[in-house]
């Protein structure tokens, strides 16, 4: 959505309040408007100073719409998550930690089929037992064991988006800043996305 590409961090930053809550804790960014002041100096002996309008100022601020009790401006937080991404990708282990060699597009569909066979086995697990073919202590082994199988690919499967979401990237040299700036918009949110997790908290007035 349009509101995604103006605003980098919709969707990706948290409310602390909401996240301790346990629900939808997905800030968004909006424009928000400042006075910046009147007319200069003071007016001359025994005049009112007639009201002004003054400059006004436009910023991307990020709000939590559903609590209202948490926000911060864009430019309180966006060059502190860039940082944290420069540095993470600039770090000479950072191709240790974060790309996986064994991982490739074969693999990555591979994953992709397994799971969708495995889904399809749960459903039939579940139309056995509402027809009585399987116990309840069955089903419930049966599910646990495919879940099972679930939870490995997925963890295969975060790996090969790892790669997708650096490719390109020169992680651990000191190219990686240039390359971060010529990196579209969804493809930096994804980059942040998978690196950080963000939490904002209310600090009051």
């Amino acid at each position: 959505p349009k509101s995604v590409r103006r605003h980098l961090l919709t969707g990706l930053i948290q409310c602390g309040r909401c996240a301790a809550e346990g629900v939808d804790a997905r800030m968004s960014g909006q424009w928000t408007t400042k006075k910046t002041g009147g007319a200069p100096g003071r007016p001359p002996a025994g005049q009112v100073k007639e009201p002004h309008p003054g400059h006004q100022t436009r910023k991307v601020a990020y709000a939590c719409k559903r609590c209202r009790a948490c926000a911060i401006r864009s430019d309180q937080v966006e060059p502190i998550i860039h940082e944290m991404v420069l540095q993470r990708l600039s770090d000479e282990h950072a191709t240790d930690l974060l790309k996986v060699p064994t991982a490739d597009p074969e693999q990555a569909q591979r994953i992709t089929d397994e799971k969708a066979v495995l889904h399809g086995r749960l459903n039939e697990v579940a139309d056995e037992r509402a027809d009585g073919l399987l116990t309840g202590a069955q089903a419930k082994r049966a599910t646990e064991r495919i879940q099972d199988k679930l939870d490995a690919l997925d963890k295969l499967q975060i790996d090969a988006d790892r790669l997708r979401v650096l490719d390109g990237i020169p992680l651990g040299t000191a190219e990686v800043a240039e390359a971060l700036a010529d990196l579209s918009t969804d493809r930096y949110r994804a980059v942040i996305d998978l690196l950080l997790t963000v939490r904002v908290e209310p600090v009051g007035k």
